[in-house]
């Protein structure tokens, strides 16, 4: 085999290579961005549930001021 076709056939296998690998650093950031938009979803549906008890808790604070006084 001459150093030429070495030489090419280490390029053309150093291109494949690369482009597996930048196909499956896309795929997985693909998948992170997926996995990312889920988590937002939860995070923000916690986030009014959390919103919404802390203003349950308030108006109960109220009222048992208010009970306190009467």
């Amino acid at each position: 085999m001459s150093g030429r076709l070495i030489l090419c056939n280490l390029q053309h296998y150093c291109t494949m290579s690369s482009t597996f690998t930048l196909d499956k650093v896309l795929l997985n950031a693909k998948t992170l961005v997926t996995r990312l938009k889920d988590q937002e979803g939860t995070v923000d549906s916690v986030l009014s549930q959390t919103q919404d008890l802390g203003k349950k808790v308030e108006s109960m604070k109220m009222v048992s001021t208010l009970s306190q006084h009467v």
